[in-house]
């Protein structure tokens, strides 16, 4: 497992199963329910169309991320977002727009380690390198920021060609600007 510390944080790489993070919050950027993969579904909450409708209303109506209790995984809370879909006009902002919200959620809830998967990379199929170097970029601003609670974030990706990209944008990044 690569790692290096950013400002305060420890940032590390690891290829495997986001939902095996004992961590305080797991990102779910699926726009599904993570229920259906813990083998204990719940009904109403297994599509994206049923996760807004039950989640992103009320209080939540104009959140981009919602906090839950992580029931059945390692992690002890799952911060929901809704998919990011991009295209190349408009993939950089959504991702960027999407990782800062996350952050910014995660801040506020005073959580100290993350899990974090390559945002915009499945479906919406962004660049990988590009979606690495703006992830660690909205990270490093996070983490430089006063009241920063974060100590441990873990970028957990699916296959080692992400594995070695993430690797390769991580060792390159200069966060000297943000410490």
């Amino acid at each position: 497992m690569k790692e290096r510390k950013i400002g305060p944080a420890v940032v590390r790489l690891l290829q495997g199963d986001i939902m095996a993070c004992e961590v305080d919050g797991l990102i779910n950027v699926t726009g599904k329910a993570l229920s259906h993969l813990e083998n204990q579904p719940k009904p109403g909450l297994n599509s994206a169309e049923d996760l807004e409708a039950t989640l992103f209303t009320g209080q939540n109506r104009d959140k981009a991320v919602v906090m839950t209790q992580a029931q059945f995984l390692r992690a002890k809370n799952v911060l929901n977002t809704l998919s990011v879909e991009t295209t190349s006009t408009n993939g950089a902002k959504k991702i960027r727009k999407t990782m800062r919200s996350i952050l910014e959620e995660a801040q506020e809830q005073g959580l100290e380690s993350l899990a974090i998967p390559a945002i915009g990379t499945g479906i919406g199929k962004f660049p990988l390198d590009k979606s690495a170097e703006i992830l660690i970029d909205e990270l490093a601003r996070s983490v430089s920021s006063p009241g920063n609670h974060l100590r441990k974030i873990i970028f957990v990706l699916e296959n080692q060609k992400s594995y070695k990209v993430f690797e390769q944008v991580l060792e390159q990044f200069d966060y000297s600007e943000y410490f």
